[in-house]
Parts: structure tokens; C-alpha cells; sequence
């Protein structure tokens, strides 16, 4: 698999001729070294922001990822899309204090929502590549930079109201202390997200001879609110080393009502099927974080950090089919769990080489494991009911009771090489070894190997105005939950899906070609032309 996106000489060179003859200021301190943008503390204020979020949101052009929902929320869970740590990976990617937060779950996005507006000096957005920087890779990198000291703690708190078109009402809020001792920084927090909701959905289906089939409509009502707690600690030993921790709790409970009504239209009269169903979701995550950082006396640093997490998720589907005069009758039962965990370990050094350039070399190492049951029973299968099953009959479910694990090691090399104040060239290598098992009902054991190059030139041809390619061999990541027996939440027609054991990455070479335009005095927004 290739994707190719080539650029006609002629074309860009109008282009580029084009943009080059525009206006060149901007509103802020723009450095034509490096084609960072610098936002003060001052240019907000007529916004009378309350969190750095707040400030972020200001900024034109600028999308900071922000994980939604009122303080981020979502109980963190969103940080488990991709295994291991990884490098900035493309997008804008958040540092605070010019450096990286040691946690998935609890990111430094996550945060913006809990510093508050007083404790921040200044924004950079950064669209150059430098060796100093905590994260590679990335289009854009937005450092938030906080006062070096500030007079006193600080604390931000909101208190909301949501109100739903079922007319139901749930409150929420969020409350964060932060402040400063000496070397030590610290931010606790805890937020009460509610995440209520009425759907009302209707489906009318025909046959292949385009006669009518059957008309459903079902109306689902969920009630959930997901709890979340967090700190980030940072302290400074002394002028040369540093050290975070991060830590994160989060849990929520999701109760949902489903009643359905499905009309039968191939028959005279229409007959209707009437089912309620009740859904029961607990699930909780935590994450523990931190890093340690040395800086030499002749410029090299050495990194360390580590992160370990546990997300538990545990879903019990009931249906009942509702018979008029009569009651209801229980005709499923559904009950799925998994427990994923991960620990990721990551060392670094950075050096120097030669006048303009420099290597950083490290390793990562990552364990991932999934564990994963299912129960199925129906009224419909021949057997005795079993109490452990909801009183139907049991099921027997192909790959049902499983654990996969993983553990990856990938060591990198990473040279930063400026050329003049306004090319740069970064260059990557990276070796993945890994080795997935899978135990329980299917036992398998595979290994893996890949070799992953990248390389990213960026050229700023004016302040505002940057070109950038990018190569990059690209290794698909497998996910655990695609190995063993699930359900699919959405489709009624099928209780469960069998898993693939035998799945395996897939490799693709990309080829990226990027012109950005940022408007002058921030009239607007950023433009990316991608260029067939």
C-alpha cells in the first residue's frame, strides 16, 4: 500500500512565488529563525480567559485536541487508542513547560482545562524541528509556558447545568488547586462530567425485490456520569535535573434503557415484536507516570520515563421480550469483561554532533496485555438454564475466555540536522521487535519485525509560510480486542463476533507534501494545501 501525493514543479513554484510576495507580518513576536509564533500572556486578555484551554481556544487556526466534553472528561480512556508511547505522530502535539507529560490517559492536553489563565506566560506554536524538543514528528508543537514563579497557590473551579432534549437536567463541575513551593510545582484536580442522553432512532428496511421488510424504532436513554481525578507534581532538583509525576483515577457508571418495537411489514395485518433491553457498563481506569531528566554541563541530556495504566470494562446486556396481558420474557443474556493493562518503559540521550546537528539515540520498551471474557445464553438453545447465565441456557462461544499479551522493544535513533535558519531535516530510524501470545481458548505465539524509517524536511520560506515532506515507512498497530470474541453494541441481527487470531500488521510507505499558509496580523486561520 503507497500514498503518493506528488507536486508538479511548475505549479509549485507559482505557488510559492505567490505566497512569498504576500505580507509577511504578524500580530506577534514571530521569530524568522525558526517560524515560531509566540502569543503573550497580554493577548488574551480582552478574552478574559479562565484556563489555558481558554487561551488555546484564541488562537487562530489553531485545533489544540482538546479530548471532550466539559474538563476534557471521558474518563481518560482515550489515551488506549495506540500501544506504546510512540513520537508526536503528526497533528499538534502540547508541551508544557517544554516538556512532555509522562502518561496517555493523563496527556498534557488533558490539563489545559486545569491550569488557570494567571499561571500562564506565554504560548509558542512551534513549526520548526529542534533536537531540544520532548516530542518528533509532529506538524505543529504548542508549548505552554508558565510563570517561573508565582505568589501564591491558586485554585479554578466551574459548576454547570446540562439540560437534554428529554428535558432531563444533570449537573456537573470541575475543581483544580495548583501552586508552587520552592522547586516544586504541583496541580491536583477532580471533575464530575455527566453524559446523559435520549436517542430516538427509526429504520425502515426492504427486501432484495425492493418490497418492504420491516419498520423498527427503538429509543435509548443512558444515564452516566464519569468521575475523574488527576495530579501532576514536577520538581526541580537543581539547575541541571528535573522530575514529574502524574497520576489518574477514573470511573464511571453507565445504566441504559432500550425499548424497541420492530413491525413485521411482509405480513397482513402488520404484527409487532415489542423488546426492552437493560444495559449495565461499570468501568474504571487509573494510570501512575513520571520521568526524570539530566542535563550535562556540555549540553547533552539524558531522559528516562516510565507509565503504567489499567483500564476494566464490564457490560451485562438483558433483553426481554414484552408480551401484551402477559409480562415480559427473558430471551438473552449477554455479560462481557476486559481488563487491559500496559507498562512502558522509554530511555533517551540527546548530544550534540556537529555545529547544527544532533543524535538522539533510545529504546522503548512496551508490555501490553488484554484480558477478555464473554457469556452468551438464550431462551432459544436446547439445555438446562444455569442462574450463573440470567436462568437461560448457556452458549458456547468460540475464543470467549483469552489473554494476549505483548511486549514490544524498539530501540531509535533521531538526527536533527539544521541546515540554515530556515531548512531543517530531521531523520529516523527505528527497529520494532515484538512477540504477541495469546492464551485461553486459542493459544498462538507469533513474532514480529520491522524496520521503520522517516524522513521530515521542513523549508520556511517566509515567516508565515512553510513547506514540508515528509517520508515515512508507516506499521499499522494490532488491536488486542480484534483477537478474541466480542459483541458489537449496535447491530441486533448478531450477539457476538468471533475474533481473528491470525492478524498481523500492515506496512505502507507514505509521502506527505505540505504547504502551509498562516494568515498575517491573525486575521484568520492556517491554510494546508495538499497537492495532487
Amino acid at each position: 500500500m503507497v500514498r503518493t501525493y506528488l507536486l508538479r514543479p511548475a505549479l509549485l513554484f507559482l505557488l510559492t512565488l505567490g505566497f512569498s510576495l504576500l505580507p509577511t507580518v504578524s500580530a506577534q513576536d514571530t521569530s524568522v529563525e525558526d517560524s515560531t509564533v509566540v502569543y503573550p500572556a497580554s493577548y488574551f486578555e480582552e478574552y478574559a480567559p479562565v484556563t489555558a484551554q481558554d487561551m488555546l481556544d484564541r488562537i487562530p487556526g489553531l485545533s489544540s485536541g482538546r479530548p471532550g466534553g466539559r474538563g476534557g472528561g471521558g474518563g481518560g480512556r482515550g489515551g488506549h487508542g495506540r500501544r506504546g508511547l510512540g513520537d508526536g505522530g503528526g497533528g499538534n502535539q502540547i508541551l508544557i513547560n517544554g516538556k512532555r507529560t509522562a502518561g496517555k490517559n493523563n496527556q498534557a492536553s488533558s490539563r489545559l482545562d486545569r491550569i488557570t489563565a494567571g499561571l500562564v506566560n506565554y504560548i509558542e506554536v512551534i513549526r520548526g524541528t529542534s533536537g531540544d524538543l520532548d516530542i518528533r514528528g509532529s506538524s505543529q508543537v504548542i508549548n505552554v509556558v508558565l510563570f517561573d514563579e508565582f505568589a501564591s497557590s491558586s485554585i479554578s473551579y466551574e459548576v454547570g447545568l446540562d439540560r437534554y432534549w428529554d428535558k432531563d437536567t444533570q449537573p456537573g463541575g470541575s475543581i483544580s488547586y495548583g501552586g508552587q513551593s520552592g522547586g516544586l510545582n504541583y496541580l491536583f484536580s477532580a471533575q464530575a462530567v455527566p453524559r446523559h442522553s435520549f436517542r430516538l432512532a427509526k429504520e425502515n428496511s426492504i427486501l432484495g425485490d425492493l418490497t418492504p421488510n420491516d419498520l423498527v424504532r427503538e429509543e435509548r436513554t443512558r444515564e452516566q456520569t464519569t468521575y475523574e481525578y488527576s495530579t501532576n507534581i514536577e520538581y526541580l532538583i537543581n539547575d541541571r535535573s528535573s522530575a514529574r509525576f502524574n497520576a489518574l483515577y477514573g470511573t464511571d457508571d453507565n445504566q441504559s434503557d432500550v425499548d424497541r418495537w420492530t413491525t413485521d411489514l411482509r405480513v397482513t395485518p402488520n404484527s409487532v415484536l415489542q423488546e426492552r433491553e437493560d444495559q449495565d457498563s461499570d468501568r474504571d481506569n487509573w494510570e501512575i507516570g513520571g520521568d526524570y531528566e539530566y542535563n550535562f554541563a556540555n549540553g547533552n541530556r539524558f531522559k528516562v520515563l516510565f507509565i503504567t495504566n489499567e483500564r476494566n470494562n464490564g457490560f451485562l446486556r438483558e433483553r426481554y421480550e414484552v408480551i401484551p396481558g402477559e409480562g415480559e420474557n427473558k430471551n438473552l443474556f449477554l455479560d462481557t469483561f476486559s481488563r487491559n493493562q500496559e507498562r512502558i518503559v522509554r530511555g533517551s540521550y540527546t548530544m550534540d554532533v556537529f555545529d547544527g546537528q544532533n543524535v538522539e539515540i533510545g529504546v522503548e520498551r512496551a508490555q501490553t496485555i488484554l484480558d477478555s471474557t464473554l457469556r452468551l445464553a438464550t431462551d432459544s438453545a436446547s439445555g438446562i438454564p444455569d442462574s450463573n447465565f440470567g436462568g437461560l441456557v448457556p452458549i458456547e462461544v468460540s475464543n470467549a475466555t483469552s489473554t494476549v499479551e505483548e511486549i514490544r522493544i524498539e530501540p531509535f535513533v533521531v538526527h536533527n540536522w539544521q541546515l540554515n535558519n530556515r531548512m531543517s531535516i530531521e531523520s529516523t530510524i527505528k527497529y520494532e521487535s515484538s512477540e504477541i501470545e495469546q492464551k485461553g481458548d486459542v493459544n498462538n505465539k507469533r513474532d514480529f519485525n520491522f524496520v521503520k524509517p522517516k524522513l521530515d524536511y521542513r523549508f520556511d520560506i517566509t515567516p508565515v509560510l512553510q513547506f514540508r515532506v515528509t517520508v515515512e515507512k508507516t506499521v499499522s498497530q494490532l488491536s488486542f480486542s480484534d483477537f478474541v470474541a466480542a459483541t458489537d453494541f449496535n447491530d441486533n441481527d448478531e450477539n457476538v463476533r468471533a475474533g481473528n487470531v491470525q492478524l498481523r500488521q500492515e506496512e505502507a510507505w507514505q509521502y506527505d507534501f505540505n504547504l502551509e499558509y498562516r494568515l498575517p496580523n491573525d486575521i484568520g486561520g492556517r491554510h494546508q494545501y495538499f497537492l495532487p
